[in-house]
């Protein structure tokens, strides 16, 4: 599941968009996600609710109010990153009603978000012994694998989840991560377009395309990649390429293109920009490459990619004391840029 994309002089590490039930939650290749955005979404369960959506994140319940309260304050908490508490909320829930769909999805999902990946499929377990065919649990399961590095069983539950629902563009989306995170950058592109046939304005499978796209036009200087679980939904494509550039320069004016069409539907999102940036450090357009990572910035200034990115292009600029600064802010904020890499793509998982 995070340019701030793999494969480049700069940090390159890809963020990719996962989606949950829930929670649309959206899983960005480690390198740069601070700014990710997160909805709630009413599910419809067939045991002890029905739900209305009466506002976003409201349900009521014609069997018992008080665990749809319980719930509308745990969903509340999980929406202020308050994951910890939100869970305390969801246990309430389930010691009225152990078999509770919703409370059960709604704690696997904010377990999945403090990084308990393997809590979290022991809950998104339970939801689908009761409903197998519940194609959102069957897409964060497959998130939950993805960011366990289980890239293989994480396709096979994209793949259930599409059986049930073939336009389910959350894991056609996710299924191209997996599939990036193997390195078949085809196959990926693949997916992506399928998820861009149904909602051509998607902006994270716009951004994972482009960043696809990007790894194949590297292929030639080699991409070493290096996969880290240091933050939920996150993973990043490290590349150590110094030399000048020499893979397909139309593959990366290609992706440039994609990156702005992405931008065009979110276009203060950090990871894009840093990710279009990096891109931009690949056919030597520096200048141009930092006023994106200060755009970056200005949305979030705790964006450790684009800090990172931005260190080693100053650095190349013979401003060394500046690179060391932002060097060390990214480090302070993301202990994975302690080391020294190249550059670091961010993709991003679309939760179901």
């Amino acid at each position: 599941m995070f340019l701030l994309w793999s494969g480049f002089f700069l940090h390159s590490g890809f963020t990719y968009d996962y989606r949950h039930g829930y929670h649309h939650k959206i899983l960005m290749e480690k390198q740069q996600i601070n700014s990710i955005p997160k909805c709630l979404r009413i599910k419809y369960s067939p045991t002890n609710c029905t739900q209305i959506p009466i506002s976003p994140y409201v349900f009521i319940s014609k069997k018992n109010a008080n665990p749809d309260s319980l719930m509308n304050k745990g969903i509340a908490l999980d929406e202020k990153g308050k994951y910890e508490e939100a869970i305390t909320y969801y246990d309430k829930v389930l010691t009225i009603d152990p078999d509770n769909i919703d409370a059960l999805y709604a704690k696997g999902s904010a377990l999945d978000d403090l990084g308990k990946y393997e809590e979290a499929i022991t809950y998104y377990d339970k939801v689908l012994a009761v409903s197998p065919n519940d194609a959102d649990t069957l897409n964060s399961k497959g998130v939950a694998l993805d960011n366990l590095g289980k890239y293989e069983e994480a396709i096979t539950y994209y793949d259930k989840a599409l059986a049930v629902d073939p336009n389910f563009v959350y894991s056609l989306n996710n299924k191209g991560v997996a599939l990036d995170n193997l390195g078949k950058y085809e196959k990926a592109i693949t997916n992506y377009d399928k998820a861009l046939s149904i909602n051509p304005k998607f902006p994270d499978s716009l951004n994972n395309k482009a960043n696809a796209i990007v790894k194949l036009a590297l292929e030639g200087p080699k991409i070493s990649q290096n996969f880290y679980s240091l933050r939920p939904y996150y993973s990043y494509i490290v590349t150590t390429q110094t030399s000048p550039f020499t893979g397909n320069i139309k593959q990366i004016e290609e992706a440039l293109q994609v990156y702005d069409k992405a931008l065009a539907q979110d276009p203060n999102s950090p990871d894009i920009l840093t990710n279009k940036g990096i891109a931009l450090t690949k056919i030597g357009k520096n200048n141009e490459a930092v006023d994106l990572f200060n755009k970056a910035l200005t949305a979030n200034p705790e964006h450790a990619p684009a800090l990172y990115n931005k260190s080693l292009i100053l650095e190349k600029m013979g401003r060394s004391d500046e690179a060391y600064d932002l060097k060390q802010r990214a480090a302070n904020i993301d202990p994975t840029y302690e080391g020294d890499f190249t550059n670091i793509l961010a993709t991003s998982h679309a939760f179901a």
